[in-house]
């Protein structure tokens, strides 16, 4: 499909589905429809370490609690106005 530059999608797709086992089809033609869900995205832990750092920080969590909020967060080491210039 990539040697033939003339070739269209629709030449391309169909050469594509006879290579597939017979009965297969794509996942999007089996009609059950697939599903999908975001539960928490870059922002959210971003923010949440930012609050762990700051909390850690502030003595509000100590032993184990702040050990692992100060492990690999570099919220917990960057100055204040960072992390507000950040959160915006």
């Amino acid at each position: 499909c990539l040697a033939d530059p003339r070739m269209t999608v629709e030449q391309a797709q169909a050469r594509l589905l006879q290579r597939l086992p017979n009965g297969a089809t794509p996942l999007a033609a089996g009609g059950g429809g697939g599903s999908y869900r975001v539960t928490r995205d870059e922002t959210d832990a971003r923010r949440e370490r930012m609050v762990a750092g700051i909390l850690a920080r502030a003595g509000i969590l100590t032993g184990a609690e702040a050990q692992a909020a100060r492990q690999d967060n570099p919220a917990a080491h960057q100055p204040l106005h960072v992390l507000a210039e950040q959160a915006l």
